[in-house]
């Protein structure tokens, strides 16, 4: 008995390497690719280009967008949040965030403005790093936002202090949005 239950237990931990991980949230998902892990040290895997899929769960998975994955060895997790925000045509904002882990933290966050047609407008992607204690993050403020400004999208460069509260904040670009198409200022 103990031999079967050893050798279900291997084949599930085995069974693990191969499945397909997704995550969803608010009608939107984010399909990660198959890994074997025990291939993950071979050239073939070494070498590969990987990415996922954000797919709109409404339209039977339609792929929306391939988002281009990092190093999977030290993937760690992926999430989808959706804002809503007072932009002229647009119904949403994605937020796509994948974050990677070694001895820091390395965070990609992928901005996609979904319009009433909904197709992606895509901001410029945004990467954090962060190791100790509260450091400087970069993100955008959008009109709804504390400090955001009407048709307006700022990239700021966020510094916190000791207790991880917003101390200052520069602002690097700011892009307006005239309800079709974004124009960088």
């Amino acid at each position: 008995m103990k031999i079967i239950i050893f050798g279900i237990l291997i084949l599930f931990i085995s069974i693990k390497g191969f499945t397909q991980e997704s995550v969803n949230s608010n009608g939107y998902g984010l399909i990660l690719p198959k890994i074997d892990y025990q291939k993950l040290y071979t050239p073939e895997y070494q070498n590969k280009k990987w990415t996922a899929d954000l797919v709109d769960l409404n339209e039977n998975s339609k792929i929306l967008r391939k988002i281009r994955l990092g190093d999977m060895e030290m993937f760690k997790k992926s999430s989808i949040q959706v804002i809503y925000q007072d932009l002229k045509n647009i119904t949403k904002i994605l937020i796509v965030n994948i974050e990677y882990m070694a001895c820091c933290s390395n965070i990609e966050d992928y901005y996609f403005m979904v319009d009433k047609n909904n197709n992606l407008i895509e901001l410029p992607e945004i990467e954090n790093s962060h190791c100790d204690g509260p450091e400087p993050y970069y993100t955008y403020i959008f009109p709804n936002q504390d400090g955001g400004e009407k048709d307006k999208i700022i990239y700021v460069k966020i510094t916190p202090n000791e207790k991880f509260e917003r101390e200052k904040i520069e602002i690097l670009k700011t892009y307006f949005w005239n309800g079709e198409s974004i124009i960088e200022k």
